[in-house]
C-alpha cells in the first residue's frame, strides 16, 4: 500500500512538470529556430553592404555572443527568472529593433554591426544555456529540441528568403515570435501587461500589411562605400532580393541603358533594344565584342555571366545560331524579362537558352563542344582586392581552364573580360600551365594567346597611361593564323582599343609577360586546393599559411 502510495505521488509530481517542461523545450525550440533564421538572414543583409569577406568577419563576431550570453547565465543566473517569462516576446522584439537599426541608418562600419548584431545572439546564449542548466538532466531531449529547431530553420529561412524575401521574412518571424511568446504567458500577466503586449502585437501586424523598412528607406545600402551607385547616380526601378542576391536595376538617365547590380556590385548594362539588331550596333565598338569575331565556325557559343544580355545581342550580330546565357543569379534573368518594355526580352530571343547555375559545375556536366566560351566579369570586383581575399572561387582556377578547354571544339576560342591587369596576370598564369601541360614549348605559347586592352566603353575613357583596364584574353588550342591575328589586330584598331599582345601582328608577349610577372601576385592561390583568385599580396599566403 505504501508503494501504491510513493508511486501516485510520483505521477502527480511528473503531470505538474510536464507544462513546465513543454513550455522549456518550446522556448528551446524557437530561440534555435529563430536564431538560425537570423545569423542566415544576416549574411544576406550584410552582404549588400560588404564585400563577402567582412560579412563572415561580422557574422562570426556577432555569434560570439552565444558564448558570452552562456557565460553570463552561469555568473548570474537570477537574470534568468526575470527575463524567462517573456523571453520570446523579447526576442521577437529584438530581431525586428536590431534589424531596423541596421537598415535604417546611414552606413557605420563593421564595429557597430557587430555589436548591434551581437545583441540577439547574446540573448538567446543566456536562455538556451539556463535552460540548459535547468534541465540538466533532460539535457539530451533539451539539445535534441535544440537541434531540430536549429535545422528546420536552416531550411525555412532559404525558402522564405525566395518567396518572400529577407526582410519580410524577418518581420514574419518576429511576429510569429511574439505571438507564440504571448500565447505561453499571456494568462499569467497582469492587465497591463497584457495591453502593452497585444499594442506590440498589433503593431507587428501592421508592419506585415504596410511594411515600415521598404526599399527606399535601405540607407545603410545606399550609402554603403561598398556598393556602386550612389542615390544621386540613379534611381533603382526594379529590385529582386532571394537567399542568393539582392539585385536592383538602376536608372541613371543615360537614354539607352540601365545598370544592374548583384549585391551592390558586379555591374552589368542592359542595353534599350526593340528586336532590331541595328539599333545596338554600337556593343561592336566595345572590346568584349572581339571575343565573338574570329571563330572559323559559328554555331554554339556559352557565355559565363550573360549579365544584363549585351554579350548575347553580340554574339547575334556575329552570327552565332545557338547562344547558351549563362549566368548563377536567376534574378539577372527575371530583371531583364520584367523590363522587357526597354530590353526586348533579349533572353527570350530564338536560338537562346538561359541556364540558371554555376558556370564551373556546368561546363563538367554538360555534353555540349562549343566554338566560343567567354567570361564576362563574372565577379564582383573588390577595389583593394582585401576584401575577397580569402573568398574561394573555382572559375579561374588552373583546373578550372583544362575544364573550358575541354568542351572546346578544336578550333574554339575561350575568352575573358577581366577587371585589370592583377586578374589577367593570373588567368595568363594559368593558361600558361595548361599550355606548358600539353607539352607546347614555352617560345611558342605566345601564339595561342591575344590580350587587348580597353581604351573606352561606350565612348567614355577608362584607361590612363600606361594602365591595363577591362583587358580581354583569347585563348586558343592551336595557334593563331596570320588571318585571324591579322582580323583581330585590325578590328581592335578600327574600334581604337588597345592590342596588348597580338601574334605576328603586335607580338609583345614577352614585355607583357614580365609586366605581370612583375607585379608580386601570388600565383599558387589559384588552384582547386588553394582557390584563392583574389588574393592580390604575398603576405596573405604567409600569413594564412597557404604557401
Amino acid at each position: 500500500m505504501q508503494e501504491l502510495i510513493l508511486n501516485i505521488k510520483k505521477k502527480s509530481v511528473f503531470v505538474k512538470l510536464q507544462p513546465e517542461l513543454i513550455k522549456d523545450l518550446s522556448l528551446t525550440f524557437f530561440f534555435a529556430f529563430s536564431m538560425i533564421m537570423f545569423e542566415i538572414f544576416l549574411t544576406r543583409l550584410f552582404a549588400v553592404i560588404f564585400d563577402y569577406n567582412y560579412v563572415f568577419l561580422v557574422i562570426s563576431l556577432a555569434t560570439l555572443g552565444i558564448g558570452i550570453g552562456g557565460y553570463f547565465s552561469y555568473q548570474f543566473p537570477i537574470l534568468f527568472r526575470s527575463l524567462y517569462p517573456l523571453a520570446l516576446c523579447g526576442q521577437g522584439v529584438l530581431l525586428i529593433g536590431v534589424t531596423s537599426l541596421i537598415y535604417l541608418t546611414p552606413f557605420q562600419g563593421i564595429t557597430f554591426y557587430s555589436i548591434l548584431s551581437t545583441v540577439p545572439f547574446l540573448f538567446t546564449g543566456y536562455i538556451l544555456a539556463s535552460i540548459f542548466q535547468k534541465l540538466h538532466t533532460k539535457v539530451h531531449v533539451v539539445y535534441f529540441i535544440d537541434l531540430v529547431g536549429a535545422s528546420l530553420g536552416a531550411s525555412f529561412a532559404i525558402l522564405l528568403m525566395n518567396h518572400l524575401s529577407p526582410i519580410p521574412m524577418i518581420s514574419m518571424l518576429s511576429l510569429a515570435l511574439f505571438s507564440v511568446g504571448s500565447i505561453l504567458v499571456f494568462t499569467h500577466l497582469k492587465k497591463a501587461t497584457k495591453v502593452m503586449l497585444i499594442m506590440i502585437l498589433a503593431l507587428l501586424m501592421i508592419n506585415i500589411f504596410s511594411p515600415f523598412l521598404t526599399t527606399d528607406r535601405f540607407l545603410s545600402y545606399q550609402t554603403s562605400p561598398y556598393t556602386t551607385f550612389s542615390e544621386q547616380e540613379g534611381n533603382i526601378i526594379y529590385s529582386e532580393w532571394d537567399s542568393f542576391s539582392r539585385t536592383d536595376v538602376y536608372d541613371a538617365k543615360d537614354g539607352d541603358f540601365l545598370y544592374m547590380t548583384i549585391d551592390g556590385g558586379a555591374v552589368s548594362s542592359i542595353s534599350r533594344f526593340d528586336g532590331d539588331l541595328n539599333t545596338v550596333d554600337y556593343l561592336q565598338m566595345n572590346t568584349s565584342d572581339l571575343a565573338f569575331q574570329n571563330p572559323k565556325e559559328k554555331e554554339r557559343a556559352l557565355i559565363i555571366g550573360s549579365g544584363g544580355g549585351q554579350e548575347v545581342l553580340s554574339a547575334e550580330m556575329a552570327g552565332y545560331s545557338k547562344i547558351e546565357a549563362l549566368d548563377i543569379n536567376k534574378g539577372s534573368f527575371n530583371a531583364v524579362h520584367s523590363l522587357r518594355s526597354f530590353a526586348g526580352d533579349v533572353f527570350e530571343r530564338d536560338g537562346v537558352e538561359t541556364i540558371v547555375a554555376d558556370g564551373r559545375n556546368y561546363i563538367r556536366e554538360t555534353t555540349n563542344t562549343y566554338d566560343l566560351i567567354f567570361l564576362s566579369l563574372v565577379t564582383k570586383q573588390s577595389d583593394s582586392g582585401l576584401g575577397l581575399a580569402l573568398t574561394e572561387n573555382f572559375i579561374y582556377t588552373n583546373e578550372a581552364l583544362r575544364d573550358y578547354f575541354n568542351k572546346l571544339k578544336e578550333n574554339g576560342q575561350l575568352s575573358f573580360l577581366l577587371h585589370d591587369e592583377k586578374e589577367l596576370a593570373k588567368v595568363i598564369h594559368s593558361a600558361e600551365s595548361y599550355y606548358q601541360e600539353r607539352g607546347i614549348p614555352s617560345n611558342e605559347i605566345k601564339n595561342h594567346i591575344a590580350v587587348v586592352g580597353s581604351q573606352h566603353i561606350f565612348g567614355h575613357v577608362v584607361a590612363e597611361p600606361g594602365s591595363i583596364e577591362r583587358p580581354l584574353l583569347i585563348l586558343k588550342k592551336h595557334p593563331f593564323t596570320e588571318k585571324e591575328a591579322t582580323k583581330l589586330f585590325d578590328s581592335a584598331a578600327n574600334i581604337a582599343q588597345l592590342p596588348l599582345h597580338v601574334p605576328y601582328r603586335f607580338d609583345h608577349y614577352k614585355d607583357l609577360a614580365n609586366r605581370l610577372h612583375d607585379t608580386a601576385i601570388p600565383f599558387k592561390a589559384n588552384r582547386d586546393a588553394q582557390p584563392f583568385f583574389f588574393i592580390r599580396m604575398m603576405g596573405f599566403l604567409l600569413f594564412y599559411g597557404l604557401v
